[in-house]
Formats: C-alpha cells, sequence, structure tokens
C-alpha cells in the first residue's frame, strides 16, 4: 500500500493495479453474476450482482471535477448501476422476496421518478404482497408524472401490468 502514492517530479501519482479499482470489480462482479443467470444459478447472481452494487457510496465520481470526458463516463457507469440494481430487484422477485423489496424499491422510485421499470418492479412486489390497492396508486402517480410533467403515457409494458393487476385472477 506504501507504494500507491508516489512522489514524482512536479506532483504525486497514484498507481493503481487493475484489481484495485472499484469500477474494474465492479464490472468483474457484474460479469460473474449475468453469468450465474445465465447458468440458472439466480441465487449466486443475485449475490455477486448485489456484491457489485455495495461497491458504490454515493453518486458516480460525485467528488471529481467533471468534464465532457468524464460526465460521459459517470452516466455510462450510473446507467450500468441502475441496470444491474433493476435486475437484481428482479431476481428477488423471481425468488419470491417481494415483501423484502417494497421499501427499498419505494426509496428508488422517489430518486427515479420517471424509471418506469422501477415502477413496474414496485408495484410487482406491492401486488404479489396483496397490496393491489397500493400497487394501482404507484400506476396512477407514475401516469400523472408522466403525463403532466413529459406529455407521455407510460409504456405498453407498464399498462399492461397494470390491467393484470385489475383482473380479479390475477396473481
Amino acid at each position: 500500500m506504501n507504494d500507491v502514492l508516489v512522489t514524482e517530479s512536479g506532483g504525486y501519482s497514484l498507481k493503481v493495479g487493475i484489481p484495485e479499482l472499484d469500477l474494474t470489480s465492479f464490472e468483474e462482479r457484474v460479469r460473474e453474476g449475468r453469468a450465474a443467470l445465465g447458468e440458472g444459478d439466480a441465487e449466486a447472481a443475485g449475490m455477486l450482482l448485489n456484491k457489485a452494487l455495495e461497491l458504490f457510496n454515493g453518486s458516480v465520481l460525485e467528488n471529481v471535477p467533471h468534464g465532457s470526458v468524464i460526465e460521459a463516463q459517470a452516466r455510462r457507469i450510473e446507467q450500468l448501476r441502475l441496470a444491474v440494481t433493476e435486475q437484481c430487484y428482479e431476481l428477488n422477485l423471481r425468488m419470491g422476496r417481494h415483501h423484502e423489496v417494497i421499501g427499498a424499491l419505494s426509496e428508488i422510485v422517489e430518486t427515479n421518478p420517471f424509471h418506469e421499470n422501477f415502477h413496474a418492479l414496485l408495484m410487482r412486489a406491492l401486488h404479489q404482497s396483496g397490496q393491489r390497492a397500493e400497487a394501482l396508486r404507484i400506476y396512477h402517480v407514475l401516469r400523472c408524472r408522466l403525463n403532466e410533467e413529459l406529455g407521455l403515457d407510460p409504456s405498453p409494458e407498464v399498462m399492461a401490468l397494470r390491467q393484470s393487476i385489475l383482473e380479479p385472477s390475477a396473481g
């Protein structure tokens, strides 16, 4: 560890190997998690993807001055983080952990008010937990927000989910 920060002429140099970078570790765990999912091991996939997400603390590159190159990289990493987060919650729902994810998904929906897939995951978790009315309320909030602020309707997938929740035989 003593050789990580090295004094050089004109300043300092940070010497880190590839495994020491959080981004490298994150991407490796994501690859491993997705490979486990491809092999049908949802439990291992969920564990690896959650370990990848644990590497994040706050926003991507939040303490780094941003230029256009860094901003583009930060957006790419943040989009990957959101995709992995979505995949983790999808796995949790598949494994019947709908009660466990409602609180966290509610928070995610608050911080990502236009992200339809997170709303759909929350709707599914609520519905599977027997909270049909609350699932429909989440749909209504999303529909109103999209319509009022963007002039859009929810995606066909989200509308179909709403319809399945409305059907008495839906489970």
